[in-house]
């Protein structure tokens, strides 16, 4: 895709790393990120709770994840490949 650009691979690479820098960054300080036209990144907790695995339980501790909703046209555009 670099190439169709006329971008260098390195320079693409680290583009694309620093936008991930940028929006790991703002999710570490609690902000939601919005990118229009793509989505929606936010964090969110997840309380402590039991799992059972292979016959044996075990506590997972509460912990934060990163949440990503889809913009709603990225949805149906996604989908169209699966029909």
């Amino acid at each position: 895709m670099a190439e169709h650009y006329n971008v260098k691979y390195d320079d693409a690479l680290t583009g694309i790393r620093r936008v991930l820098a940028a929006i790991s960054r703002e999710l570490l300080e609690g902000n939601k990120v919005v990118l229009h036209h793509f989505g929606r990144f936010e964090t969110r907790t997840k309380a402590e709770h039991a799992v059972t695995t292979f016959g044996k339980r075990y506590i997972v501790p509460e912990h934060s994840y990163i949440h990503f909703k889809p913009y709603s046209d990225l949805i149906f555009y996604g989908n169209i490949f699966y029909k």
